[in-house]
């Protein structure tokens, strides 16, 4: 894949990072804040590491072929450590649990990141590979256990974190912006999911002779990329989803303001006392179309004099005869109806008996 998609997103991520930390700096004793830190630096990293021209940097800086490997796939440990950690506060339950929970985690994948580094040493990888290391090398000892050990280690992750939050969505009734939230997350990390299945699919038709090197370079990337703009967009949607519902309301306020001016002009027209006077700003939606609403009642309450039930009855008889039935034909009847007295009102004729 291109460095754009790679670079892109570490700068998104980087600048997140910034401002958590610019919080950070305020409360140092918020532990989670502290685990949000962790997994915006890690996803930083990750991304910003992973992508090939970095890769060959890192690469030629150090002048060992491929150690941008193990550093990725270190950092990829470190990332799903951290989501755990993050999980684990989420979760709550008191405090001394929480913080035996993290250091289990932290201690698993230290090693693992351990375990990493010494397969890499031990191993012979002198042909640098920046795309395709993982089926290139895949029967090559010690650098074939590294790879087979950060898909693990990143599965289980995977498994985990969408277990957990699968069924937080299942119980989170009531809070609508959350429980989407979580199901993103879950569709996600499922992605993760997908991404280390193909990865290890890849490697392990290596084993047998057989050739599905797409599916790591070109099937397991597109997992890896949604997975990322899935668990981006479950971690902002509970905390945007009120301003997702205002700007949603906002937007039915536009389009339901126009719908209604026939009704308000014929009833204003008719009864142009029910009008205020004072100005409302254009850019106050709601305001105006609750001020339409109110002035629609008040004239409607100004005709009722006029209302004729000959009226209503004829325009829902000629209703049933056109095939409407059941609240269309019923508003047809109370159109009929306010236009009848409206123009009644009008002209200044008395009121029926």
């Amino acid at each position: 894949m291109p460095d754009p998609v790679y670079y892109l997103p570490s700068i998104v991520v980087g600048t997140a990072l910034c401002l958590k930390l610019r919080d950070l700096a305020r409360a140092p004793q918020d532990t989670l804040l502290r685990v949000v830190c962790a997994v915006l630096f890690f996803s930083c990293g990750t991304f910003a590491f992973a992508a090939p021209t970095s890769i060959a940097f890192v690469n030629r800086l150090t002048g060992v072929p491929n150690i941008a490997a193990p550093l990725v796939y270190s950092l990829l440990s470190a990332l799903a450590a951290s989501w755990l950690i993050l999980i684990d506060r989420w979760r709550g339950g008191p405090a001394p649990q929480r913080e035996r929970a993290a250091r289990r985690w932290a201690a698993g994948y230290g090693l693992v990141i351990v375990a990493l580094c010494a397969l890499f040493a031990l191993g012979n990888a002198p042909e640098e590979r920046r795309v395709d290391l993982d089926t290139y090398y895949a029967n090559t000892p010690f650098i074939r256990e590294m790879i087979v050990l950060y898909l693990l280690a990143t599965g289980v992750a995977a498994i985990s974190i969408s277990t957990v939050c699968g069924s937080w969505a299942r119980h989170a009734t009531g809070r609508p912006w959350l429980q989407r939230g979580l199901r993103v997350l879950t569709a996600g990390f499922l992605c993760n999911l997908g991404f280390d299945l193909t990865k290890l699919a890849a490697v392990a038709a290596r084993w047998t002779g057989t050739d599905w090197d797409n599916l790591s370079t070109l099937a397991a990337p597109r997992f890896g990329a949604m997975g990322t703009l899935c668990i981006a967009t479950g971690f902002l949607l509970p905390l945007l989803g009120h301003h997702l519902t205002a700007a949603g309301d906002t937007f039915a306020a536009l389009r339901t303001h126009p719908a209604l001016h026939c009704l308000w002009a014929t009833l204003s027209t008719a009864t142009p006392g029910v009008v205020a006077n004072v100005p409302v700003p254009w850019w106050a939606v709601d305001l105006r179309l609750t001020r339409r609403i109110a002035e629609i009642h008040d004239g409607r309450l100004a005709l009722r004099p006029y209302f004729e039930a000959t009226v209503a009855d004829a325009a829902l008889e000629r209703a049933h005869r056109t095939g409407r039935t059941g609240r269309e034909a019923e508003a047809i009847a109370e159109a009929a109806v306010l236009a009848v007295a409206a123009q009644k009102k009008s002209a200044g004729l008395p009121t029926p008996a």
